[in-house]
This record gives C-alpha cells, structure tokens and sequence, in this order.
C-alpha cells in the first residue's frame, strides 16, 4: 500500500502515481523482464458522499502507466440510495 503525503492537492491520486512511476521510468527493461512471472496493477479505492463520485487521472499517468506495463483499477464506493427520496 502506498502512503503519500497527496492529500492537500486538487488531484491527489494524479500527483501519487506521478511520484510513484518517475523512479520506475529508467526502469522499463527490468519491469519486462519480471513481467514473465509477475504482474502489477495499480488499484485506487475511493468513498463518495454523492451519487456523482469519481476520479480524474491524467493522460501522463496513463501513459506511464502504460509504458510500464502496469494495469489499473478503480472504484468508487457510492452511498446507498435513500429509500424514503421514491
């Protein structure tokens, strides 16, 4: 689990995976190589006190994700419905 010191940015999962690929960049032919016997996704988990929840990640995290062959997941986690709103 990555703990990070994000959390006062607009865009704190953005500004987290930036951080977490910059040392990795270099690293592209290693990552390959374990790739045979590993894999490694990246999974971000959120909680929403709306019905409009979600996330923005930009296409530079996406992209160096990409390069390094990382999957992604995300999830919203949104409020149960109020029954008494029918």
């Amino acid at each position: 689990m990555l703990e990070t010191e994000f959390e006062d940015t607009a865009e704190p999962w953005d500004a987290a995976l930036l951080a977490l690929t910059e040392p990795l960049r270099d690293r592209v032919e290693i990552i390959d190589e374990l790739r045979a016997s590993w894999s490694a996704t990246v999974w971000c988990s959120g909680d929403s006190d709306s019905s409009q929840g979600g996330f923005r990640l930009s296409p530079e995290v996406m992209r160096r994700l990409g390069l390094l062959g990382v999957a992604f997941a995300g999830t919203i986690c949104l409020p149960k419905p109020d029954d008494s709103a029918t």
